[in-house]
């Protein structure tokens, strides 16, 4: 039966059970394994026949052949050489050549495919040899693939890629069409337009091959699993609809769960691997794939208990057991030392031990081969468990969004697993947050050729998008009024940014700036001649230049200069700021900055000129997920010779898990001025404030924050399409017994790929300040 796997594997373990010497049904079975992705086990079947010295040919050319799906590129050309070696029949002839095009060796493949003659492996060669020419010259590639079409008139994958400029041609599609022979030609179309990324193609050619031979299994498989990979839900139909005449097939089940945790039905996912475990409790890639599945979810606790199925018993024990008749004759104390490991802590680091450290003991050949042959008894488990193991800590510490910790983690992980896409897309993932973006690119597009996976090709997209160059416009208003003629004005900035990136990280954005400061009076002012003043608008032009990088994951920089022209009254002001952040691990974000701006908060401030340099160290930690310390520390250093300290400390909780936080904080804060206000007056009227600004005096506010921010995004890592909105409450008192309220609320969208618009806006109210404000913005990538 098509995918019935489990069923398959019963039938060959217990052929073995009754003939345990059956060389063939060991190799069906190991390609079962492999076909099921247990890599491991079929593995240590083939490196069985190779350590007996049996079947090498064979046993070769199998390990070479999981070695490139697993995308061991070195090992698989390794072992590949080793078949052709032993045996160069055009089997392994194509083999190795494979094995060197993966290993960007063509031209080495292109002479070894010439060297295939006989009439089984011909039209094969020669499609890889059309393919590989179509990648290096596309008319030479075309070329030579139409002269194969008239010598292999037959073979419709070779008269497609000989036509590759018109397979989008509907005329081109109705030619194909005809020319399919029956419903496996029209499916291997299908999949030739899937390989290419022609979904709709892919689709519509799966559909002929069904009506072709409605019980066509490859295509009505190959159907569900496509439109799994489109994440089209209705893929679950299509896989139900086989479940009625494939009753607890392995492959429809593990196919439906893929696509119920695609689509974001974990729950329903979870169930469908439930099922699969239940027919087999041990199959660790059902266990991954689940825990995986409860790691989408949220569920980390299900994901980590899942994991542990495939962890117990450890190895270790195993390796004991097996090794006890020959490690009471070794003397050796370093294979003694190693031995007791296995008792004492069992798991798989006493099997790495005793497999890494064989070499140095002292024993004889024959001691050492029943070692070995104990080790290789033991292989798949020991594979199995140290893989899952990785993937257990990679993915935990993910969820605790330690991504300096997760990325080390996946980057052993793929180093010992290479075939492992979710870890590879993990590791990408990592590399996004920590704003490498140059880093994750390569990863992805080692998954946009697998097929498994799914998001590869919409993450490279956007990962090159957040690179490109854009433009934007940038609005904001605010507006302030309290502490009697302290705090007055309206405030307008308008921005136009253009901004390019180098070598993806580095970016630099020259923005044109337009301010209107106008400044506003208290009902009763003091102020001299304020009628012939209320109503002005200050306007001012200028420009900025910002530089931002980030260096290595823990290190990065932000700088910028701007300039601004008053058209008239005031003069001329030079801006700008500069800061350093640094990752103390993951268990803290330290920025040190300086940053330099005008001090605009009311007529007075803008006649003396006032600017404020800011030198501050911030930290930010998020513990386990939940728990967030915020803290500053900033000098204010003004031009008016005043200075101001400011100590601030932010402590929140989340409640709930993304993609709905619901999140509890409060705040603690102190600020003290070496100067205070000095009021000027000419009789009655008020004309200079000396410290035209808030000067606090051993101020100290207490705040508590409701927020709650709830991601809509269709898709939800790193790079993708982000959509969200948020909103925050703030209460609270103070020192100046002023107790206020703030609400905050904001939304932000990114669409049509290369577009973003946000718009955010808070109003606070309190006994002696009020403000507003409202900022909105719009984005373009080109």
């Amino acid at each position: 039966l098509w995918g019935a796997f489990y069923e398959a594997e019963k039938i060959y373990k217990n052929a073995l059970s009754k003939d345990p010497s059956n060389t063939d049904i060991k190799f069906q079975l190991a390609w079962l394994l492999v076909n099921m992705k247990r890599y491991e086990e079929a593995e240590q079947i083939y490196k069985k026949f190779i350590f007996q010295k049996k079947n090498l040919d064979k046993a070769y050319y199998r390990l070479g052949r999981v070695k490139l799906l697993q995308r061991d590129l070195e090992q698989a050309l390794f072992y590949a050489n080793k078949a052709f070696i032993i045996n160069p029949k055009d089997q392994n002839k194509l083999l190795l050549a494979e094995a060197l095009i993966k290993n960007n060796e063509s031209d080495e493949a292109l002479k070894i495919l010439d060297e295939v003659k006989s009439k089984k492996y011909l039209k094969v060669a020669t499609l890889l040899k059309g393919k590989v020419y179509l990648a290096e010259n596309k008319e030479l590639g075309q070329n030579f693939l139409r002269k194969a079409a008239e010598l292999f008139k037959d073979d419709i994958e070779i008269y497609f890629y000989a036509n590759i400029d018109n397979i989008k041609n509907e005329e081109f599609k109705e030619v194909l069409a005809k020319r399919a022979k029956d419903a496996k030609d029209l499916t291997k179309i299908a999949w030739a337009y899937a390989e290419n990324n022609l979904q709709d193609e892919a689709l519509s050619f799966f559909e002929k091959a069904i009506d072709k031979d409605e019980k066509y299994y490859p295509a009505k498989f190959g159907l569900a699993q496509n439109l799994a990979m489109d994440n089209k839900i209705e893929a679950v139909s299509k896989f139900d609809d086989l479940l009625k005449s494939f009753p607890n097939d392995y492959q429809l089940l593990l196919w439906k769960g893929r696509v119920l945790g695609w689509t974001k039905h974990f729950k329903e996912s979870i169930e469908v691997y439930d099922i699969l475990l239940s027919l087999n409790p041990n199959d660790p890639q059902v266990i991954r794939e689940k825990a995986r599945v409860a790691a989408w979810d949220k569920n980390i606790e299900l994901s980590l208990e899942t994991y542990d199925r495939a962890l117990k018993p450890g190895v270790d024990i195993d390796l004991y057991e097996s090794l006890l008749p020959v490690g009471s004759e070794i003397s050796d104390p370093r294979f003694q030392k190693d031995f007791k490991i296995l008792k004492d802590r069992p798991m798989f680091f006493g099997y790495e031990n005793i497999k890494n450290n064989l070499d140095t003991y002292d024993i004889s050949k024959d001691q050492k081969k029943l070692i070995e042959k104990a080790l290789l008894k033991n292989f798949a488990m020991y594979y199995i468990q140290k893989s899952i193991d990785l993937e257990k800590d990679a993915k935990h510490a993910y969820y605790r969004m330690d991504y300096i910790e997760a990325n080390a983690l996946y980057k052993e992980l793929i180093e010992f697993f290479p075939s492992n896409e979710e870890a590879i897309f993990d590791y990408a993932q990592t590399f996004c947050h920590l704003d490498l973006c140059d880093e994750a690119r390569p990863l992805y597009r080692i998954l946009i050729k697998d097929f498994n996976h799914n998001r590869a090709k919409i993450a490279l997209e956007r990962n090159k998008i957040k690179s490109d160059p854009y433009f934007r416009f940038y609005h904001w208003y605010f507006q302030e009024e309290g502490r009697g003629d302290i705090d007055r004005v309206i405030r307008n900035r308008t921005d136009f940014d253009l901004s390019y990136y180098y070598n993806c990280r580095n970016q630099l954005t020259v923005t044109a700036h337009r301010w209107s400061e106008k400044p506003t009076y208290e009902k009763n002012t003091q102020i001299k001649d304020v009628e012939s003043l209320k109503g002005i608008s200050y306007e001012a032009y200028g420009y900025s230049i910002d530089f931002d990088t980030t260096f290595s994951k823990y290190v990065g920089m932000s700088l910028g200069y701007r300039q601004k022209y008053y058209l008239k009254k005031f003069n001329t002001t030079n801006l700008g700021h500069l800061s350093f952040w640094f990752r103390a691990k993951d268990a803290a974000k330290i920025t040190l900055g300086f940053d330099r701006d005008n001090e605009i908060d009311n007529i007075f401030s803008l006649r003396n000129d006032v600017q404020i340099n800011k030198i501050f160290l911030e930290s930010h930690s998020l513990l386990k997920r939940r728990f967030s310390i915020d803290a500053l520390m900033e000098g204010q250093i003004y031009s008016d010779n005043n200075f101001i300290d400011l100590f601030r400390l932010d402590l929140g909780f989340r409640l709930t898990p993304f993609p709905k936080i619901f999140k509890i904080e409060i705040r603690g804060e102190y600020r003290d001025s070496d100067k205070l206000n000095l009021f000027v007056f000419e009789g009655t009227d008020l004309i200079n404030i000396i410290h035209p600004y808030w000067t606090p005096n051993h101020y100290k506010a207490f705040y508590g924050t409701l927020s709650w921010y709830h991601d809509l995004s269709l898709l939800q890592f790193c790079e993708a399409q982000k959509h969200y909105y948020q909103f925050r409450l703030l209460s609270g008192t103070d020192t100046e017994k002023n107790p206020a309220i703030s609400f905050f609320g904001g939304w932000y969208l990114e669409f049509r790929k290369r577009g973003l618009i946000s718009l955010n806006g808070y109003i606070h109210r309190s006994k002696i300040w009020d403000s507003s404000s409202i900022w909105a913005e719009y984005k373009y990538s080109f």
